[in-house]
């Protein structure tokens, strides 16, 4: 089977995961009236293909590591300007299940960190200015499974910072 569409799968079950989430949130805030919403039901797999499946998104996450860890990219020229602070971080930092990237990670103690987003332009649409879908599905995931700290995007034009 194509690695690629072994990813999607494995989309299309976090994307599943994260809706029942958020419906469970969402009923449990929810009063207790007819209109509540009902909690979606999330495909199964068998534990090798579901192994499977999570390997092959875990090595195409790694893989987005080493492009963001490159000499020119817009998260190595944040991490330069971030050590030149002298401020601890790690640069490319896989959350702990390795479900998803954390652009910088700024460390003010061991036992805790922030997570930081590199923006470009092309991550959002020119006309509304929203947030393309895959980082919006990629942050909906960090939220649901991975990332229980504080968040902070940084949108800026890195054009400006790069050598």
């Amino acid at each position: 089977m194509d690695d690629g569409l072994i990813r999607q799968t494995f989309q299309s079950l976090l994307s599943a995961k994260v809706a029942e989430s958020a419906a469970r949130e969402e009923l449990a805030t929810a009063s207790a009236s007819a209109s509540a919403p009902a909690v979606t039901t999330v495909p199964s797999f068998p534990p090798p293909m579901l192994d499977a499946m999570k390997r092959s998104w875990v090595a195409n996450v790694q893989k987005g590591a080493a492009c963001a860890s490159s000499v020119s990219s817009p998260t190595r020229v944040m991490s330069e300007l971030i050590s030149g602070l002298r401020v601890r971080h790690d640069t490319a930092r896989a959350t702990r299940d390795g479900l998803v990237l954390i652009d910088i990670a700024l460390r003010p103690s061991d036992d805790r960190y922030v997570a930081l987003q590199v923006l470009r332009d092309f991550d959002y649409t020119r006309n509304t200015g929203q947030m393309m879908g895959s980082l919006q599905f990629e942050r909906q995931v960090r939220f649901a499974f991975s990332v229980s700290s504080e968040w902070v995007t940084f949108r800026a034009p890195l054009l400006f910072f790069l050598p």
